[in-house]
């Protein structure tokens, strides 16, 4: 019976401490994302490469944690990401780099800019005692699919032209009025 009781206190234990250490450990842990590809001025037709570095930062209590990572495009469902192999990530310092890369078929996309949005989340150990989960929206980029729009000229460029045009013109005029004084 003793041993019994010990148990029941030793689990009380582990679980109040859970629920005062939970609300800490939560704000632990982040993760933050650099897009490789894709980018706005790159035009895509059928495949269009993923790569992006995601930085995993934890706090003094963080064991491990099982990444999962998504995207999606306009706002549209969430796509998962394939990792492979799909790695728990073991601290053995504050911070993990990773790299991942993946393949988006956009062809059944319209023609024209679009948006994608990464996301991250995971189940988070604390300390061996307590698992949660964590959610991020990590970065979001631009890409255009079908062919890029036509580069405009620069209003200086078109500042130039104009003023080229006109010198060119009045030179005319003057030239067709000294021979014709003549």
């Amino acid at each position: 019976m003793g041993r019994t009781v010990e148990s029941i206190v030793f689990l009380l234990l582990v679980v109040a401490l859970s629920f005062q250490l939970l609300p800490l450990a939560r704000a632990d842990v982040n993760c933050k994302a650099v897009i490789l590809s894709p980018s706005a001025d790159t035009s895509y037709t059928d495949l269009m490469a993923l790569n992006f570095t995601a930085e995993w930062t934890k706090g003094n209590w963080t064991e491990w944690i099982l990444p999962r990572y998504f995207y999606s495009i306009d706002n549209g469902s969430r796509v998962s990401v394939i990792t492979e192999p799909f790695p728990y990530i073991y601290f053995e310092d504050m911070n993990t780099t990773i790299a991942i890369n993946d393949t988006i078929d956009v062809s059944n996309l319209t023609d024209g800019m679009h948006t994608l949005t990464l996301y991250a989340d995971g189940t988070v150990n604390e300390a061996n005692l307590i698992l949660y989960s964590v959610n991020f929206t990590l970065s979001t980029t631009h890409f255009q699919v079908g062919d890029l729009p036509a580069p405009r000229p620069s209003p200086l460029f078109s500042a130039i032209l104009a003023v080229a045009i006109i010198a060119v013109v009045a030179a005319g005029i003057l030239v067709y009025f000294k021979k014709r004084k003549h």
